[in-house]
C-alpha cells in the first residue's frame, strides 16, 4: 500500500494566515483564521491572472493546521503543479468550529451544518477578494457565476461539512471531493441509516436549483478499511439508482460522479492525502 512521499521540489508555494470574525449564530463575535496555500510564482501585482481554489476540512477535533501537520499536503501541491499534473491553485484550509466544544457528534455535526452559512456570506468573499481568483466582488450573485471555480473537500467531519456544502451551499460551489464521511442531512451518520432519504433530499436540491449532471462534480472517496466505508457506501449505492444525476465514469468529460474506493485504506489523514492526490488533476477541468 503506497502513501504519497515527499519529492523535493525548489518550484514552492508559501502559505499565509488570513485572519477574519465571524458573527455565529448566538450573536457572539468568533475571531477566526484560515490557512491559505499561495503557488509558486503568485503575484499579488499580477492583477490578471487568477486561479481556481479549493477550501480542504479537516476532521473531528481537528484544526485549521491539522492537514499540514499530519501530511506532506503542501509538498504534494508544490510537485503536482511543477510537473503540470494540476493547474496552480489555491488551497484553503478553515476551521468549521465556531463553538466552544462538547466532543459529542450531534455538536459535530451541527458546527459542520451551521459552517455554511459562514462559509457563504463571511469567508467566500472576504478571501476570494483579497487574493485573485475568480470571484469578481463578494456579492451573492458574484459567488453563484464562479461557483464552477471553487470546490471543497474534507476528511470525516470534514467530509459531512462536504455534504452539507453540496445541500446548503450547491449554488456557490461546483466541485465536492468528501473523503470518508457521509451525508448527516437527514439525521447523523444518515448515508448509511437513510440512504434512500438522503439521496432523494440531495436529487431534490439538483432539481429545485435548476441544475443537471452539467452543473456540478462529485467525487466521494473512502478506503474498504476505513470506519467511514459501510458509512458511505450505501448512500452511493443509493446515488447510482439515478444515473442520469449522477453519470458515474473515471473520466470528468463523459460525467460527474466517481467513488473512489482502495481495500486497505483506512481512517487516518495519510490514506485520505492519497485519495486527494489521486483526485485533485481531476478537478476544475
Amino acid at each position: 500500500m503506497q502513501y504519497y512521499e515527499y519529492a523535493d521540489e525548489h518550484q514552492r508555494g508559501r502559505i499565509e494566515r488570513f485572519e477574519y470574525s465571524y458573527t455565529n449564530l448566538d450573536g457572539k463575535l468568533v475571531n477566526k483564521y484560515a490557512n491559505v496555500y499561495l503557488p509558486y510564482g503568485y503575484n499579488e501585482k499580477d492583477t490578471e491572472k487568477r486561479y481556481n481554489i479549493l477550501y480542504l476540512i479537516h476532521g473531528g477535533n481537528g484544526s485549521q493546521d491539522a492537514w499540514w501537520d499530519s501530511t506532506y499536503l503542501k509538498n504534494m501541491l508544490d510537485v503536482m503543479i511543477a510537473k503540470d499534473e494540476i493547474k496552480p491553485l489555491i488551497l484553503v484550509t478553515p476551521t468549521y468550529y465556531s463553538y466552544d466544544r462538547d466532543g459529542s457528534f450531534e455538536f459535530e455535526g451541527e458546527q459542520t451544518k451551521r459552517f455554511q452559512e459562514e462559509l457563504a456570506n463571511t469567508l467566500i468573499p472576504a478571501l476570494e477578494t483579497k487574493y485573485h481568483t475568480y470571484l469578481e466582488n463578494g456579492s451573492p450573485e458574484a459567488i453563484n457565476k464562479s461557483r464552477m471555480h471553487r470546490g471543497i473537500s474534507g476528511f470525516s467531519m470534514g467530509g459531512c461539512t462536504t455534504w452539507f456544502a453540496f445541500t446548503k451551499n450547491l449554488k456557490n460551489i461546483g466541485w465536492f471531493v468528501p473523503l470518508s464521511g457521509d451525508s448527516w442531512e437527514v439525521e447523523l451518520r444518515g448515508g448509511q441509516t437513510q440512504p434512500e432519504k438522503t439521496t432523494e433530499l440531495i436529487v431534490k436540491v439538483i432539481k429545485d436549483a435548476g441544475y443537471t449532471a452539467k452543473d456540478f462534480y462529485l467525487f466521494p472517496c473512502t478506503g474498504e478499511g476505513d470506519i467511514a466505508y459501510p458509512n458511505l457506501t450505501p448512500q452511493v449505492e443509493a446515488m447510482r439508482k439515478y444515473p442520469d444525476i449522477f453519470v458515474e465514469t473515471d473520466t470528468n468529460p463523459n460525467g460527474n460522479f466517481h467513488y473512489l474506493t482502495e481495500p486497505e485504506r483506512v481512517h487516518c489523514y495519510p490514506d485520505v492525502s492519497w485519495f486527494l492526490y489521486k483526485t485533485l488533476p481531476r478537478l476544475f477541468k
